[in-house]
């Protein structure tokens, strides 16, 4: 399964939160930019792992 469609599930929230992010760009910096993204792509890829072993 690609990253895009365990992204796609996550759906909502994930937009939501990018969403945040995008309105406050200007106030962070490209490191904390970076650290947020890394953060959420994390977050968004382990869930998807918790919920593809809880099926299992």
């Amino acid at each position: 399964m690609s990253k895009e469609d365990n992204t796609q599930k996550e759906g909502r929230f994930g937009e939501a939160l990018i969403d945040v992010i995008e309105k406050h760009a200007e106030e962070l910096t490209n490191v904390q930019m970076i650290g947020t993204m890394l953060a959420i792509s994390f977050s968004m890829f382990y869930s998807s792992m918790a919920k593809k072993d809880a099926k299992e």
